[in-house]
């Protein structure tokens, strides 16, 4: 997958996105012919305003990438190093804010401190709100299964989800659904020490399970500060894509 966000370069970004067959029609859509697409591809000529715009309706952008290939297309374009300096800056506060995770999750539930003090204070909670929205015949026999813990403790953490709105109760039956509510606490909670602390001591505890479905890898590695970079936008990514799916 070519992800924008990856690119400094807008012209990099065209030739990694446009595959074969493709570079013609896209050359139709924007108004040039074909070989004068290759020579932007290839060296000093830039696209002009308005076809950096319908570019980005060939590509189907979303508004913060259509912002972002503008700015990458005006830096190209730009006739001074100050100008260049100043359009280099603007990307720099897109990227800064999309590496942000709080700003990459959607739909936030605002709720109390004191509540998200009961939330975060055991892995318990985050898992069986989870685990609410997986179809099953027999919910909390299911979700005492999948938590090995007892069935009264399963219905006590219910009620707290449904009460504050984290989940809602069907009209028959002891079924729940999840709503759409999405808890997340941002970087500089002190609640997050505490939520990464109860996930890996459940981590822990699979340790001693011996599951042989159980996946866990360790490793110390030696890396440049690039590389180091590199990895981090790996995850990233990986986070946003998978947010697709959830």
């Amino acid at each position: 997958m070519v992800i924008l966000f990856d690119y400094s370069n807008y012209k990099k970004y065209l030739d990694s996105s446009l595959g074969p067959g493709i570079k013609t029609k896209f050359a139709a859509h924007i108004g040039c012919q074909p070989s004068f697409l290759s020579q932007v591809l290839r060296g000093e000529p830039n696209l002009s305003l308005e076809q950096g715009y319908l570019a980005n309706e060939f590509l189907k952008h979303t508004a913060l990438e259509t912002q972002y290939f503008m700015l990458l297309l005006q830096k190209s374009r730009a006739g001074s190093q100050k100008l260049t300096a100043y359009f280099q800056k603007e990307l720099d506060t897109i990227l800064n804010s999309r590496n942000k995770f709080v700003a990459r999750i959607q739909d936030g539930a605002e709720l109390s401190e004191q509540i998200k003090g009961v939330y975060y204070s055991s892995w318990v909670y985050p898992l069986v709100h989870v685990l609410v929205s997986v179809p099953t015949s027999n919910q909390i026999g299911f979700l005492v299964e999948k938590t090995a813990l007892s069935r009264e403790s399963i219905i006590d953490i219910l009620q707290f989800l449904e009460k504050n709105g984290l989940i809602t109760k069907e009209k028959t039956g002891d079924k729940y659904s999840v709503t759409k509510k999405r808890i997340h606490i941002p970087a500089g909670s002190q609640l997050v020490l505490q939520h990464h602390r109860n996930l890996r001591n459940r981590v822990q505890r699979c340790f001693d399970e011996h599951q042989p479905s159980n996946l866990h890898y360790s490793s110390f590695l030696a890396l440049s500060e690039k590389d180091v970079l590199k990895i981090e936008k790996i995850f990233l990514n990986a986070i946003e894509q998978s947010e697709e799916i959830l």
